[in-house]
């Protein structure tokens, strides 16, 4: 855990055998990023989590080199894993563990043909905080979350993605927010009302048609004067101005969300 950066991605296993004289104890510490581990937690209990030919290895030395996580939510969930194991590689191997092309969720969608992985990569986890009511917070979806959140509302984010009035845009839609937010804010709104929900992007991302004085203009303005990596803001802003539009009440000062700010709203 010494190098720079280790603490929010990796973990180290300690065991308390020859170093506190504990012999025959089976006792051992884990130290490190415990968001790693929680995310199996829940593949565990969830039943996600299935064979797939990854290893746990250990040293000549019976140091563990690869497989923490996995199993340490084996003993926090009491849950068998089912693995591989390898014994006796060189002290030396850890160094090649995982040093080609990293293993990540759109490589996952793109080998199985799916269309759109890239964005779609990015759109699921945010659809998954919102489904937990904790848009904005760092909470990182695993793979299997992300692929329940692809079956409940893949055709609406298809729908989304192939919109004319999207489509072909994350260049201007990025000036504003991240593309990624603004089409799950667009699954999420057509879960109420499509064609409105499409028309309020169309003008609050787009700025299609809005005029100082009016709501879409002071969602724009607000969007843009908000920091880009702020989601919880984002949704904030996008649904308090959905929620006015939907009220009727379609005049806004400019600068109304300069200083606005509390929990995300429901969308009605």
């Amino acid at each position: 855990l010494q190098a720079e950066g280790a603490k929010e991605c990796a973990v180290e296993l300690y065991s308390m055998t020859k170093s506190f004289s504990m012999a025959g104890w089976r006792r051992a510490f884990l130290l490190g990023n415990a968001g790693g581990v929680e995310a199996l937690v829940r593949d565990f209990n969830s039943g996600s989590w299935k064979l797939n030919g990854q290893t746990v290895k250990f040293t000549a030395e019976g140091r563990l080199i690869d497989g923490q996580h996995r199993l340490q939510a084996c003993v926090e969930t009491g849950i068998p894993l089912r693995t591989f194991v390898l014994y006796g590689l060189p002290e030396n191997a850890f160094a090649t563990i995982d040093a080609g092309a990293s293993r990540n969720f759109s490589r996952s969608l793109k080998r199985i043909g799916t269309e759109n992985h890239g964005i779609l990569a990015n759109i699921l986890p945010v659809l998954v905080r919102w489904d937990w009511g904790k848009i904005g917070r760092p909470v990182k979806p695993t793979q299997s979350e992300c692929v329940a959140a692809l079956e409940k509302y893949g055709q609406t984010i298809n729908a989304s993605l192939n919109d004319a009035r999207f489509k072909g845009e994350a260049a201007i839609i990025s000036t504003v927010i991240k593309p990624q937010w603004a089409h799950a804010a667009n699954v999420i709104l057509s879960g109420i009302d499509t064609e409105t929900a499409r028309d309020f992007l169309s003008k609050t991302v787009l700025n299609n048609g809005i005029v100082p004085g009016d709501v879409w203009f002071a969602v724009n303005d607000g969007l843009k004067r908000s920091v880009k990596d702020r989601e919880a803001r984002v949704f904030f802003i996008l649904f308090d101005g959905w929620n006015r539009v939907r009220a009727g009440k379609t005049a806004a000062p400019q600068k109304l969300y300069a200083g606005l700010k509390g929990e995300v709203p429901e969308p009605v």
